[in-house]
């Protein structure tokens, strides 16, 4: 039909003169994208980039060796500064007691000063971390003690510390120096005498009549 030609000959001429739909991008933005896009390095610059990295540790690391080695050279030569600190007050004592004592002083004021600056220096001593052991009545540690005398008695048990002979000391929890010691041990039981009848069994013991 006449009707149906003349349609289809104005939807073809619509399809024809379509307007196209804008999405936004156009030929500018297009452009500024392909821009930004930034391009792979190439493996010469990827070896640069990996080599600088390289190189930047390797001196960072030799910057920290130099102060490691350092700081241990300063902790040796110096590590003992604290506790000589701590025994200046002990020195001054004695400085000022070798000034006012003689050899005609007192024997009295010589015991007194002497237990002064024995005290003092134990105190001293003790804030450094040493302590002097308690060995008296504990049971021997061959650890801490060196039994270097030997006492018979029944009085404590065996291998029970009787006596100190030198002291020992402890570094907050480390033996520097053990404590001679004497323990205890066990009285040998005296061997019973042989019987009559256990002497004439014997072939080796003669008996007389």
């Amino acid at each position: 039909m006449m009707f149906d030609s003349t349609v289809e000959a104005s939807l073809d001429s619509m399809l024809d003169n379509e307007i196209p739909v804008n999405d936004g991008v156009t030929a500018e933005t297009a452009s500024e994208t392909e821009a930004q896009v930034v391009p792979e390095p190439t493996a010469e610059e990827r070896y640069k980039e990996l080599y600088d990295q390289h190189l930047r540790l390797a001196a960072d690391f030799e910057n920290f060796r130099k102060n490691t080695r350092q700081e241990r050279e300063a902790l040796l030569k110096y590590g003992a500064q604290n506790t000589i600190e701590c025994l200046l007050p002990v020195l001054d004592n004695l400085e000022r007691g070798a000034s006012s004592l003689s050899a005609t002083s007192d024997p009295k004021l010589l015991y007194q000063s002497f237990t002064m600056l024995a005290n003092q220096l134990m105190s001293e001593l003790d804030s450094t971390g040493l302590k002097k052991m308690t060995t008296e009545g504990q049971a021997f540690d061959p650890a801490r003690h060196e039994a270097v005398d030997q006492v018979v008695t029944s009085d404590v048990a065996e291998n029970t510390i009787v006596r100190q002979l030198q002291s020992g000391y402890t570094l907050y929890d480390r033996v520097i120096r053990v404590a001679q010691v004497a323990v205890a041990v066990a009285p040998s039981e005296p061997a019973d005498e042989p019987t009559f009848a256990a002497q004439a069994n014997n072939p080796f013991t003669s008996v007389e009549a």
